[in-house]
């Protein structure tokens, strides 16, 4: 199946406050992605210069095709709440040192009082 990048950037002149009322809702429909078994992986984008908040993100999900890719890019809180912009990229993996290694990350990475955590399969690392 193919895999779609979505490189998502916050839009200017958005309140904090707006940003982060959306925040929870796409972290939500983050996990419901992952949980579907839809999401490849994803992350915050954070400019080395500028240094942390990430002013966005990318995420790389599994669709059939474009068409798929960009609903499901379109349903994200922060598209759908157009507090943020997005491209999509069909993406050829062809190499990775981690795939079939028991690599195993999560959204939110380890932190066991996530509701949503889940630790890694045994023999995983």
């Amino acid at each position: 199946m193919p895999l779609f990048v979505v490189q998502s950037r916050r839009k200017e002149n958005i309140p904090d406050a707006e940003y982060k009322a959306a925040r929870q809702e796409h972290l939500r429909w983050q996990f419901e992605t992952e949980a579907s078994g839809r999401l490849f992986a994803a992350g915050g984008l954070i400019d080395p210069a500028e240094g942390p908040p990430p002013r966005g993100g990318m995420y790389i999900v599994i669709c059939e095709d474009e068409r798929q890719a960009r609903a499901h890019a379109e349903s994200d809180p922060y598209h759908a709440r157009e507090i943020r912009d997005y491209t999509l990229h069909l993406w050829t993996l062809n190499e990775s040192s981690f795939l079939g290694m028991g690599f195993r990350a999560t959204l939110n990475g380890d932190d066991p009082s996530n509701p949503k955590y889940r630790p890694p399969a045994a023999g995983a690392s």
